[in-house]
């Protein structure tokens, strides 16, 4: 697998001095040992908070995915066949679901924002649950509106290319498809006997697709791994490390490594050298994102979202003080060609 990394983000960021990419972009990732979602920093993986929101006083089950919506975070729970709702603080709101007559929910995976959406991943027949399918849910009102039935187990769906690519598991029936956003079968991505057990699938920055392969494919002899795929769903790689990890997550970060989850914990593989670490321990599910990873505009100091001439006394200010964001050119000093810097940023404009 190639070492892939965020075109130029390195070099901004020594120029910004801070990153919203390092400090405000989280991935959140439930620990079903100890039943808590945790956050780490989307650029370099570090941990951020070990009990970004609590779930023991739900009674959790198996928490898969916190995925955000809207101004909410979902937690999807395998066991408990219910989708918690949390403020973005981490305060609950309600459920939806549960073990309940007409719950509507059994055997539950990923959560993910399709259109004006929810999509949730369901399998089995208990509390009133459509068997094999995908459950609709109106992010407004919190309630299922209806369901898209499959024909195998699925785990979860990926935006990508246009359409969504949905992942199952199944004995002879592991594949990759594509839908639309009305969940009309498109044809497939991935073919039956290449992966075994696919559960989360997640984009790079080149365009590729990590899959999280969980058990064996006899069919092919691929172990478990975290497999890259590239646009026409052909497999073009192994993300060193995750060999035969039952892998359940993969995504990668904005310095370029992977960050990976399975039954031992977080991990991330080093892609300049092929060496994984883990940097968290208990049972760890899928990861999604919270907050925004693209680039900030360096002209817009003040960070208001306009540039005007309080974005200039902000930049003073700041080479006045010797801070080290004011250093526009990267050169690791504070000189006159700092203030040309910033002038040609601020000519150039945001996008």
């Amino acid at each position: 697998m190639t070492n892939r990394t965020l075109i130029a983000m390195s070099a901004l960021l020594a120029a910004a001095g801070s990153s919203i990419a390092q400090s405000d972009a989280l991935l959140l990732i439930p620990n079903s040992s100890d039943d808590v979602v945790l956050a780490f920093d989307a650029f370099d993986g570090s941990l951020v908070d070990a009990s970004f929101i609590d779930l023991t006083v739900l009674d959790a089950g198996t928490p898969k995915q916190a995925t955000p919506v809207g101004d909410e975070i979902w937690v999807s729970d395998q066991i408990r066949d219910r989708v918690d709702r949390f403020t973005l603080d981490g305060d609950f709101i309600g459920a939806i679901g549960g073990q309940v007559p007409d719950g509507g929910l059994d055997n539950i995976r990923g959560v993910n924002v399709i259109g004006d959406e929810v999509w949730v991943f369901n399998d089995g027949t208990n509390n009133g649950a459509p068997g094999e399918a995908i459950v609709r849910i109106d992010p407004d009102t919190a309630t299922i509106i209806g369901n898209y039935p499959l024909t195998a187990s699925p785990w979860f769906a990926l935006p990508f290319g246009g359409d969504n690519l949905v992942s199952y598991s199944g004995t002879g029936d592991t594949r990759i498809d594509r839908f639309d956003d009305a969940g009309v079968l498109q044809g497939p991505f991935l073919g039956t006997g290449e992966l075994n057990f696919i559960q989360q699938l997640n984009q790079t920055s080149s365009g590729t697709v990590l899959a999280a392969a969980f058990s064996t494919q006899s069919a092919s002899g691929r172990a478990p791994g975290v497999y890259e795929l590239n646009t026409s769903g052909e497999i073009i790689g192994v993300v060193s490390g995750t060999e035969s990890s039952g892998p359940r997550a993969a995504w990668e970060l904005g310095n370029g490594n992977i960050m990976w989850t399975n039954g031992g914990g977080v991990n991330i593989t080093d892609v300049s050298t092929g060496i994984a670490t883990e940097v968290f321990d208990g049972s760890s599910q899928f990861i999604s994102l919270l907050g925004d990873t693209s680039t900030p505009c360096f002209a817009d100091f003040d960070g208001d979202g306009d540039l005007t001439i309080f974005d200039f006394l902000a930049f003073q200010n700041a080479f006045d003080a010797g801070d080290a964001a004011a250093d526009c050119d990267g050169d690791g000093s504070l000189t006159l060609f700092d203030f040309l810097c910033f002038q040609n940023e601020f000519d150039a404009g945001c996008d």
